[in-house]
């Protein structure tokens, strides 16, 4: 594997804390039988060369996945608003091509063998090397950045954002059927994330240097030759952020701008230096986040170490009450308190579950489609 030097723990300019990016990944659909269709790069080159969305709008590793994001913002009502104007052409974009974007984390009945990658040197080579298990990887998410000042403050946000991970993938849960048929889980795709290494749950590092230690082992042995090879729920990004990538992808922009909220103020409160640094066994966070990837807020998690599990639903109220004053000083009191009206409605997973028994499957995936595409005035 070729080394990015441009990519590496040593070349990171980090970021006016706690500063907020939003990648927003969707899945391209025929808009007749709402199966997956390989139109994302087409979509992609018509977004750049008559919009000018180059910065904003981007492939990924299959040909029928669509990624957009935010520039730096300051609050979360400025990301979410960018978020929700790119989306917008994007999804009339789409419209004119016969396809519409789906936010379903797994799309419920496409069929993973029938699925391209996207036509370029690096994707053919990763295809080449996961072979089945690559394939498999037709899921998307929402992906959050939360600026840090510095390569300390970035650890010590991981291992924040790793222990309230359950919290982030109950909310978000919207990945509830596989290949045609329910999986039982509320969130069943880190199950297939999880099949490529270095995936899920990071390791605990204590201070920078240690990770700068790590990686250069890693990058040694030939595995690793960017960050960006590291696919853990939360990493380091050379934005000079946090990454959390462990969430869905929710099915409104409302859920966005809550689970932003959450992450940026849970950032933001371990710079204060008097806030405890809470680390957990690995074993406690894997179980933690399996809990809450089957059950959703219906689950219960420890959030410190040798204490009982507690309602995933009460942790959530807990959180909210404690990073209040945090989202006060950021502008987000309304977005992080709204956490509290989505634990009631339920998750997008059950949701989809509901669409099913209505109308089948194609049924869930225009129910979510509709759903996310009710703040810009598009149908499904």
């Amino acid at each position: 594997m070729s080394v990015d030097t441009h990519d590496s723990p040593r070349t990171i300019t980090w970021s006016p804390a706690p500063t907020l990016g939003v990648e927003q990944e969707l899945h391209t659909v025929d808009e007749t039988d709402l199966d997956l269709v390989s139109a994302a790069p087409a979509i992609i080159e018509t977004l750049h060369r008559d919009h000018g969305l180059e910065t904003h709008v981007h492939t990924e590793y299959m040909s029928n996945t669509i990624e957009l994001t935010t520039p730096p913002s300051v609050t979360v009502g400025e990301a979410v608003s960018s978020l929700r104007r790119v989306h917008g052409v994007a999804a009339r974009v789409a419209t004119t091509a016969g396809v519409l974007l789906s936010p379903i984390s797994i799309h419920p009945f496409g069929d993973p063998g029938a699925q391209t990658v996207t036509d370029t040197p690096r994707y053919h080579s990763a295809l080449d090397r996961e072979q089945s298990i690559g394939q498999e990887q037709q899921i998307i998410g929402v992906h959050i950045h939360v600026g840090v000042p510095d390569g300390d403050a970035a650890v010590r946000a991981m291992d924040e954002l790793a222990r309230l991970t359950p919290l982030f993938v109950a909310l978000a849960a919207s990945s509830p059927f596989h290949r045609g048929a329910d999986t039982g889980f509320e969130s069943f795709r880190p199950m297939l994330g999880d099949r490529l290494p270095p995936a899920g749950v990071a390791p605990h590092f204590d201070t920078w240097s240690s990770f700068e230690t790590w990686y250069d082992g890693m990058a040694a042995t030939g595995y690793v030759g960017a960050l960006t090879d590291i696919w853990w729920d939360v990493r380091p990004s050379r934005h000079g952020t946090v990454e959390l990538r462990v969430c869905d992808g929710p099915t409104s922009f409302e859920r966005i701008a809550a689970l932003t909220a959450l992450a940026q103020c849970a950032v933001a409160a371990t710079l204060d230096p008097t806030t405890p640094r809470h680390v957990l066994p690995t074993d406690l966070l894997r179980l933690n986040r399996f809990e809450a990837q089957r059950y959703g807020t219906d689950g219960a998690v420890s959030l410190e170490a040798s204490t009982p599990r507690r309602p995933i639903a009460e942790h959530i109220e807990a959180e909210v009450a404690r990073l209040l004053p945090v989202a006060r000083h950021l502008g987000c009191e309304a977005e992080l308190s709204s956490l509290s009206a989505m634990v009631r409605q339920g998750s997008s997973a059950r949701h989809q579950r509901q669409a099913f028994v209505a109308g089948g499957m194609t049924g869930v995936v225009r129910g979510a489609i509709a759903e996310l595409n009710s703040a810009e005035g598009l149908g499904a």
